[in-house]
């Protein structure tokens, strides 16, 4: 006799929406340059719509001589024959990542020159790279249009990097996994951040031997040719993921999210478990998220910090967030202060919102008219998603300037804002 337990649902199916993760574009861009050391095949599994990011990252590679097919959902790249280390092209200045260039073609080619880096302004300078690239035997050369980098010493074996930005921790890597293999470098005061770690695992299949011990990561370098044809997929993006969570509260929908990285995302649960929001964690990769179950008194204060801190990457989302609550809440960024460019654009929208250096205090919004398009401009990436989160929410119609800058990180955020209750209309150029 088999028996069957049966329990109500409890949810209508039809309210329940779903938004599917795409793999980390923090994971997915460092993993294409990593690619171009390896002297074989790479495969990297890879979703249908790139982010624009991507797409860019993936003709800056092509440019330099690798060879990229997309098959259903994998990238195949063939790094074989790469020869060319000039990127000082158009490209690299819209994405960060180009950065990373330097370090990786260096290593694999003795020499790199790459367009002074784009991506978000937010204030960034790239002196930490200078300085690490630097440290392990590169001689570096600025001008107002690139930057040149030459293999010419051996390199340090044992380095400190200033801070522990994701950026230069990678940087640190790929220019000491191609080298001397008599020697052992130690890299301290590392970056955590699990994308890191995933492109350690991505370059360790391949024939490196780059191993973590907390904040200190130890790089055993590889002849040159000795990086081999690997696959891999790289983790979901706990960032998309925790920006709609937030975004199914702000707008008090009821959303199922498929391909979670869970385990990653405890800063952005532990906000929902403050706002006594109920969600249902459904296995290691889907989260439900009950939006309209919020207690909207409570009041919300972070402050953002390296991995495994608050997110600064989630700061404008949180604010957006909570601008939808009766109660003032504090966020302070301690990574990138000066990420506060989109408080005047979420302020022509309705938010009672201010920032004091790296200090914003939300204290909700106004509701506003909607016989108004309100014209807003998206300061960078996540800023510019907090602008339509907040939008929808206060349900006023806008009109976004620079809309590409969101669709460097959501891909399908045309399709998932009508889930969220909005409808964007996209003017190609």
């Amino acid at each position: 006799m088999s028996n069957a337990t049966v329990r109500p649902l409890g949810y209508d199916l039809e309210l329940i929406s779903t938004i599917y993760i795409s793999h980390s574009k923090n994971s997915v861009l460092p993993l294409l340059v990593a690619s171009l050391m390896v002297n074989d095949i790479s495969i990297i599994a890879i979703d249908g719509d790139h982010i624009d990011d991507v797409r860019t990252m993936i003709d800056i590679i092509q440019h330099l001589g690798a060879h990229c097919i997309q098959e259903k959902n994998r990238l195949i790249v063939d790094a074989r024959d790469l020869q060319n280390f000039d990127a000082n092209i158009p490209e690299c200045s819209s994405t960060r990542y180009s950065l990373l260039l330097l370090g990786a073609l260096s290593a694999r080619l003795g020499k790199s020159k790459v367009a002074l880096p784009g991506g978000c302004d937010l204030n960034r300078p790239f002196d930490f790279h200078i300085t690490c690239l630097e440290a392990f035997g590169n001689e570096i050369t600025v001008d107002n249009r690139s930057i040149t980098c030459i293999q010419k010493h051996s390199p340090k074996t044992e380095f400190s990097l200033p801070y522990p930005s994701v950026g230069t921790t990678l940087q640190a890597i790929f220019s000491t996994v191609i080298g001397d293999s008599r020697l052992a470098i130690i890299i301290r005061n590392t970056a955590l951040e699990p994308e890191i770690d995933d492109v350690i695992a991505f370059l360790n299949k391949a024939g490196a031997k780059v191993f973590r011990d907390d904040s200190n990561i130890t790089v055993i370098p590889v002849g040159r040719g000795s990086l081999s044809a690997v696959s891999h997929e790289p983790i979901h993006d706990r960032i998309e993921a925790s920006s709609y969570a937030f975004a199914a509260v702000a707008t008090r929908k009821v959303v199922l999210l498929k391909n979670c990285p869970v385990k990653l995302m405890t800063q952005a649960l532990t906000i929902l478990e403050q706002l006594k929001c109920i969600f249902y964690i459904q296995s290691e990769h889907d989260i439900l998220v009950d939006g309209r179950s919020i207690e909207e008194s409570d009041p919300i204060s972070v402050v953002t910090q390296p991995y495994p801190g608050f997110p600064t990457d989630l700061q404008p989302i949180l604010a957006a967030l909570c601008c939808t609550l009766k109660a003032v809440s504090h966020i302070r960024d301690e990574v990138m202060p000066h990420r506060t460019g989109y408080v005047k654009e979420l302020e022509k929208i309705g938010a009672l919102i201010s920032s004091d250096g790296n200090k914003i205090t939300i204290m909700g919004f106004e509701s506003l008219s909607n016989a108004v398009t309100v014209n807003v401009s998206a300061p960078d990436l996540r800023g510019g998603m907090a602008i339509i989160i907040l939008a929808i929410s206060n349900g006023c119609d806008i009109r976004i300037e620079s809309f590409n800058q969101i669709l460097r990180g959501y891909s399908r955020i045309i399709s998932n804002a009508h889930i969220l209750g909005g409808a964007i209309s996209h003017e190609h150029p």
